[in-house]
């Protein structure tokens, strides 16, 4: 259909394209926006009239826009597209790479949500892999390769970026590629450079480098060079090893499926092939027929190199193993004697020799051929080999003698330099792993000490990796009477270790290495023979490992494994005091991992999935979540038993703490600093269960009283108030002066006038808390009488608190009254000791029901807590908050705690006198809701945001823009001045004003409302910022002309010479006030007078009459532009 004005379709679609374009990006408005969403998705679909261009163009200005909640909402918008409508993006693929892409990947994007118990999920990560998956199925072959070179350059350009959303987007290009072999030479390059991106885990670096690999195997054959492809997919298959069988069958079946058998040959025997032994045997599917001799023919063809990859292949499939296991060692033997005799040595071989020491299955060399191989070497000239440039062979093969002899001895003085061979780092972890797996106790302590010390600082991570097995297996191994000698010596070296990694900056791919180290530091064997200095550096050393843990993972879960294990001591409570309280980088960067890798799990499109053997790669890969940490730690203090004096050091430790702060906070309203509050008063809490009930008498009247008007944060109060509450019920239990501590912490302050409302309120709940608890009890000392009292007495209380004039105090009493009734329906034997209360406590109870039916605030229990029932682990470290608070904190899950705890018979049975429960006794808690329904398959735009009718809501636009478009078809000059604009003949005369932002607004409101001319004093204050700021752009459009303050007068005679009536806007004696009635002559000049001082006596005798406007208020004074606006509008309404 041709474009025509007069077409009502095509102007009413255009009409509505440039109001949104000036709601989006002019007069930005998020709610006017939010409004057009049916506009814009109409605008974006199939059977729009506005081209693709200009519906992308105005895509590209509201992803740019200044707001960022308008950014926000049309990225949704278009991630949200269906998929037939995603082909409008072919016409412009780098609006993807330069706008879209760029604002979509921003990490503070991708927060995560609980989807199950245990179980997260990315939404945005999800969303943006299905728009990429979607625009790729939505577009033909080519179209999709083009899109894939955009996306591609984009990522390239970001490599070294937040690597999680390159992950999803990745993922999406994989997916939208599933069953296509469409790329082509110029993507298989791109893909390839990515082999240099910065990957913050080895877990994302694993995923991302197989969808790599998946996208490889998507390449048209036919259409590109098979030694470029097969060496670029060759290097992903080298450095991500893990699913590598698969992925090898899988590049066989694809050279198979393309008839490229000629080819790969080729590429082997080329100089710069890259042999794979996997592909090969799994392109040469008849070999398994061949008779022995003929495999060993097949074997002698193979160059060094070859022969070195089918030594060194990781797999162990059974048929590589029953195919080769008896023929490649005597292959490799002959090589070696060959290359003796010949004196021309491979330096490949080295690797060989190492690899077949250590192996014990797969290809290992049987005794008959390795011995061999040892008698041509101890046989033969070692020094020609060791002279010749090849230390490194000649260490190894003495390295295999030492290793056939078992001379561990020998291993350590070559470790040590002794013997003249030169030390090589490749063969010395070899050496540290043989004596790590050698079956033979192991008495060279102090050798293996000294090696330690001299080559830890300047090894590299796989020689590190292997001193620290040996030193990990030494230290588990001997006695306590071998490890006190070098004690000294250990403490040194663990010091050493650690802040030398740390000093490194402790690089994400060596995590293993640090795990590896902290096990061997706080080896149980290690602790308990260190002295008190020890302690000190071991204490220093955890401390260091949890300041590190902040933006880094599987350091505190070893930490705390290790440290929980150990029996009670000081330096190790203060440690694990550290550790439940440390808060790590933002929370749901670190959730975002467990979703990468439910995300993993789940991927029903990777190559590699299979529903039968479902794993959790998350757990496979870290062992532990984070969250282990703290379950272990809190474990610990639950567990103290006939240890109070340790418990009060803890306690103490706490409290006094110039690190948590906990009285005094930097910031009350900071969230890591209430965070690290509600945690020290969970261990706190868990602590009151064995301290002496003096002892916390002493620090409630200390600290706590005072913390109830002090904190801010109610979660926290709610902790201060549970603390009171247990020691005021101790105290009655033992009988210790209990009249005098509920008088001084309960009644006396309830009952007094002057004290603040927060306190009040939460005296209230202390009250209530500790007479259900009482009630649920009887002792010598708790009587039914003495209950009876209680409540009589509380009752009185806050029965007058209820009439309170503040409205806080007067919910809280009524919910707490509510909260008694519930107490005493439920528990049957107290329902008749307040007979003579039940009718006041029934009339004020349906009176609160009445009031808080609606309110989201909670009521009666369900905003209290239990000091029996909740008094367990979970109920302390969240479950409580979890069910009176709708904000909710970071907390430890039933889950976790029956996960990672090491003790689980106790999640059944525990002595209550010597430990904290684990779990609540009974389900008093709500079941998980989660936060947003998981979605799969694709998702609508109109389905996803509710939206219920598909025309144009009435939106907002000031420009009127689609109108002056309308007027403006003839352009007279190229000013722009000229249009043919239906402007009226009245000039409004402003040379008395002077201030630039009141010009600039009477310029902009002249232009809007018509005016013919405006005259200045200065036509200079144009280029004035305040001017331009108000007049925006109206001075590009409004006619102008430069009046001179001393030539108004004249200005005035020769407009009233060419017929225009000179009228004023003052407030004079004979003034005519603006009503509807009052007709303005066409041709009219409105003065303006100065700001504050108006129009001067000598300019009212030229003029022929005056206006005012009405007015009714206090204030007899408008401003200037305000009056200008209200006159120019009255003129405007009759002549324009």
């Amino acid at each position: 259909m041709k474009y025509s004005p007069s077409n009502e379709q095509f102007s009413a679609e255009w009409k509505r394209y440039i109001s949104l374009v000036e709601i989006v990006s002019i007069d930005t408005s998020i709610n006017q926006t939010q409004d057009s969403i049916s506009d814009i998705v109409k605008i974006l679909s199939r059977e729009s009239n506005i081209p693709p261009v200009w519906a992308i163009s105005l895509l590209s200005s509201a992803v740019t826009s200044t707001m960022e909640q308008i950014r926000k909402f049309v990225t949704g918008i278009i991630l949200y597209m269906d998929v037939g409508d995603l082909a409008i993006f072919k016409h412009d693929s780098t609006f993807i790479k330069d706008t879209l892409l760029p604002f979509a990947v921003l990490s503070s994007h991708f927060s995560t949500i609980e989807i199950s118990e245990h179980n997260y999920s990315c939404p945005h990560g999800d969303l943006l892999s299905k728009f990429v998956h979607n625009l790729l199925i939505s577009l033909e072959d080519y179209d999709a390769t083009q899109m894939i070179n955009s996306i591609l350059d984009f990522l390239y350009g970001n490599r070294f970026t937040f690597d999680p959303a390159r992950l999803y987007v990745v993922k999406g290009i994989r997916d939208g590629l599933r069953n296509r072999q469409i790329l082509l030479e110029q993507q298989v390059e791109k893909l390839f450079k990515l082999n240099t991106s910065t990957v913050e885990s080895s877990f994302r670096k694993q995923i991302l480098y197989d969808m790599y690999i998946e996208i490889m195997l998507c390449a048209d054959l036919n259409w590109i060079t098979f030694n470029n492809w097969f060496s670029r997919i060759s290097s992903f298959l080298v450095t991500c090893p893990q699913n590598g069988e698969v992925y090898s069958r899988l590049i066989a079946k694809k050279i198979l499926q393309y008839s490229k058998e000629a080819d790969f040959e080729a590429y082997l025997e080329s100089e710069n092939g890259q042999f794979n032994v996997s592909v090969y045997l799994s392109v040469k599917q008849n070999i398994s027929q061949l008779p022995p001799t003929k495999i060993r023919e097949f074997l002698q063809q193979l160059s060094i190199h070859q022969l070195q990859d089918l030594c060194l292949t990781p797999y162990t499939d059974p048929f590589i193993v029953s195919l080769f296991g008896e023929q490649l060692p005597v292959i490799l033997a002959k090589l070696f004697e060959q290359s003796i005799e010949a004196k021309k040595i491979n330096s490949e071989l080295n690797r060989i020799i190492l690899h077949l020491i250590q192996r014990e299955g797969g290809f290992s060399i049987k005794p008959r051929s390795y011995n061999q191989i040892l008698e041509m070497a101890a046989s033969s000239d070692l020094g020609y080999i060791k002279s010749s440039g090849y230390s490194s062979l000649y260490s190894s093969l003495k390295l295999a003698i030492f290793n056939q002899n078992q001379k561990w001895g020998q291993i350590f003085e070559y470790l040590q330099g002794a013997e003249g061979i030169p030390f090589d780092e490749e063969v010395a972890t070899c050496a540290y792993t043989l004596l790590t797996h050698s079956s033979e106790e192991i008495l060279y302590t102090t050798n293996a000490l000294d090696c330690y010390e001299q080559h830890f600082q300047s090894s590299g991570f796989k020689l590190r990796m292997a001193m620290c097995q040996f030193i990990y297996r030494l230290l588990s191994t001997i006695d306590e009477s071998a490890l006190r000698p070098v004690s000294e010596q250990l403490i040194s070296l663990s010091k050493s270790m650690w802040f030398s990694v740390v000093d490194e900056r402790l690089m994400a791919s060596e995590r293993e290495l640090h795990q590896l180290i902290l096990a061997c530091i706080f080896n149980t064997n290690v602790i308990l023979v260190g002295t008190e200095e020890a302690e000190k550096v071991f204490e220093a050393i955890a401390e260091s490992v949890v300041e590190q843990s902040y933006s880094r993972r599987g350091l505190v879960t070893v930490l705390a494994k290790y440290l929980a294990k150990l029996p009670n001591r000081l330096w190790v409570g203060r440690v694990l005091v550290s550790v439940y309280t440390n808060s790590q980088a933002d929370y749901h960067m670190f959730r975002l991992e467990n979703a990468i890798g439910l995300l993993h799990d789940e991927d029903t499109n990777s190559l590699t999935y299979n529903p039968e053997n479902k794993t959790e790669s998350y757990i496979e890969w870290y062992d532990e979540e984070e969250i282990s940490a703290k379950v272990k730690a809190i474990e610990y203090f639950s567990k103290y038993s006939n240890v109070a004096d340790t418990a009060k050091d803890i306690f103490e430790s706490v409290v006094l703490s110039e690190k948590h702060r906990l009285f005094n906070p930097l910031n009350r309203t900071d969230g890591r600093e209430e965070l690290n509050r509600i945690n020290c008063y969970h261990i706190l809490l868990i602590l009151c269960k064995i301290l002496d009930p003096e002892f916390l008498l002493s620090f409630v009247r200390n600290k706590l009283v005072k913390a109830l008007d002090r904190e801010a944060l109610p979660l926290a109060k709610l902790y201060v108030e549970w603390i009171i509450a247990e020691t005021v019920v101790k105290h009655i239990i033992a009988s210790l002066d209990s009249e005098a501590v509920v008088e001084e912490l309960v009644f006396g302050p309830l009952e007094r006038t002057n004290v603040e409302p927060r306190v009040v309120i939460s005296l209230e709940r202390i009250g209530l808390v500790v007479g259900t608890r009482l009630g649920k009890r009887f002792t010598p000392k708790i009587t039914l009488q003495y209950i009876k009292d209680y409540y009589r007495r509380y009752l009185q209380a806050i029965m007058v608190l209820a009439t309170s004039n503040k409205v806080a105090i007067r919910h809280n009493s009524l919910s707490c009254i509510y909260g008694l009734q519930t107490v005493f329906q439920r528990d049957s034997h107290l329902g008749d000791i307040l007979e003579d209360y039940n009718q006041v406590i029934n009339g004020v109870t349906s009176n609160a029901l009445a009031l808080v039916t609606n309110s989201s605030q909670r009521t009666g229990e369900d905003a209290l807590w239990d000091l029996e029932d909740d008094f367990n682990l979970y109920g302390i470290c969240g479950g409580v908050l979890r069910r009176i608070s709708e904000r909710q904190m970071p907390s430890i899950t039933q889950h976790e705690l029956s996960t990672y705890l090491y003790d689980k018979s106790r999640l059944t049975t525990v002595d209550e006198s010597s430990a904290v429960p684990i779990l609540p006794k009974k389900a008093s808690y709500p079941p998980f809701q989660p936060t947003l329904e998981a979605h799969s398959g694709p998702v609508t735009v109109s389905a996803k945001l509710n939206l219920e009718k598909e025309l144009s809501t009435t939106i907002q636009t000031k420009s009127g823009v689609w109108t002056s478009l309308s007027d403006m078809m003839d352009v007279n000059d190229d000013e722009g001045r000229n249009l043919n604009i239906n402007r009226g003949e009245l000039v409004v005369l402003a040379s008395l004003v002077d201030k630039p932002p009141n010009l600039g607004g009477i310029c902009r409101l002249c232009d809007v409302l018509g005016a013919g001319l405006l005259c200045l004093n200065d036509i200079s204050v144009l280029k004035h910022p305040q001017f331009k700021n108000v007049a925006v752009s109206a001075d590009r459009w409004m006619p102008m002309k430069e009046v001179k303050e001393g030539a108004i007068v004249s200005y005035l005679q020769e407009m009233k010479r060419q017929g225009y009536t000179l009228i004023g806007l003052e407030q004079t004696d004979n003034s005519v006030q603006l009503t509807p009635e009052l007709k303005f002559p066409r041709k009219s000049l409105l003065l303006l007078g100065r700001e504050r001082l108006g129009i001067d006596g000598d300019l009212l005798s030229e003029l022929d009459f005056c206006i005012e406007i009405k007015q009714v208020g206090i204030i007899r004074s408008m401003n200037i532009q305000t009056a200008t606006a209200v006159v120019v509008h009255a003129y405007s309404s009759q002549h324009c």
